[in-house]
């Protein structure tokens, strides 16, 4: 598995309303389920998202949004979120800024949820979506393959891809859905 991964990073601890109340080590949330900001990213071309077959540690082999990932600390402060989204999508799928159009926050939500091997994502997950010109590549180091499908065929046939718990949560509410 990528050495990424294994790196230590802190991440931003949050209350019930969703704002930063202090940091904790990366693993140690996964492992105790500890409440954290999280974030995912859905790229599209027209109207098709960008599916990542994600390989990391937490729900591995899960159908995600393009990428997923943290604002990590940076000494006494957290690094941007908009920042960490661009950083995600530049490690995990090559993408510079200016390839990446309309990057636009969509919503937040709550979920908690615990994979196979007992690893649990409790997050206050703030969704964006941003549109491509292009199909860019995955970087394999994160991703086992990618999927580009329809939106609404996403939307309306969930059943037929094994979705990470937040991409799933996200496609029930209707402030998140492209338009």
């Amino acid at each position: 598995m990528n050495d990424y991964y294994r790196t230590i990073q802190y991440l931003p601890l949050v209350d019930e309303k969703g704002k930063i109340i202090g940091r904790g080590e990366k693993n140690k949330l996964h492992k105790k389920g500890i409440l954290h900001k999280g974030f995912s990213i859905g790229l599209f071309l027209n109207k098709k998202i960008i599916l990542q077959k994600r390989k990391h540690l937490f729900f591995d082999k899960v159908t995600d949004f393009t990428a997923s990932g943290h604002s990590i600390a940076i000494g006494p402060s957290f690094q941007k979120e908009k920042e960490a989204v661009y950083e995600t999508l530049l490690r995990e799928w090559s993408l510079k800024r200016k390839e990446i159009k309309n990057l636009t926050k969509k919503g937040s939500f709550f979920y908690k949820a615990k994979d196979k091997e007992d690893f649990i994502e409790h997050e206050f997950c703030t969704v964006y979506h941003a549109r491509v010109d292009f199909t860019p590549s995955p970087n394999f180091d994160f991703a086992y393959g990618y999927d580009l499908v329809d939106w609404d065929f996403l939307v309306n046939n969930q059943e037929l891809f094994p979705l990470s718990p937040w991409l799933s949560a996200s496609l029930k509410i209707k402030s998140l859905r492209i338009a």
